[in-house]
């Protein structure tokens, strides 16, 4: 069909709208959920470094009478040293003491995630900003 009929052609500019219009559509409806995937999936390897921190942590703390402290202690490079999928994890330690630890791991969402053990042995995981990617209203994660 030449060029000038397909212009002139009502019926062509109707169904070429229609059509835009549910490219629109699809557009509109997949790409916030992508971006939520990604942001989800960003997140989950932060939760899994911080899992993984917790459990370096406490090898250090068995292999040294219950302390967390000290230069063999938690450090990030003792978490890494232990488990090398930490290689790449944003990780600090943000609290230490004798008996108890936090460490901290960054998304790159730009949430960070937190995982401790108290003096008194029990486990709190909190995430900075609450209720953002997998960090609950509460500001806690599983």
């Amino acid at each position: 069909m030449p060029l000038g009929r397909w212009w002139g052609s009502t019926a062509g500019l109707v169904e070429l709208a229609v059509l835009g219009a549910v490219m629109l559509a699809v557009v509109a409806v997949g790409l916030p959920a992508f971006f939520r995937d990604r942001s989800d999936e960003l997140d989950s390897d932060a939760i899994g470094a911080a899992r993984a921190s917790q459990g370096a942590a406490e090898r250090i703390g068995a292999g040294h009478g219950g302390r967390f402290d000290g230069a063999d202690g938690v450090t990030t490079e003792n978490l890494r040293g232990l488990d090398s999928g930490l290689a790449g994890a944003r990780i600090s330690v943000i609290v230490l003491k004798p008996r108890a630890y936090r460490v901290r791991v960054l998304s790159d969402t730009g949430t960070s995630f937190d995982i401790g053990r108290n003096r008194n042995g029990t486990v709190n995981r909190t995430c900075v900003p609450a209720g953002e990617g997998r960090c609950g209203e509460e500001g806690t994660w599983r």
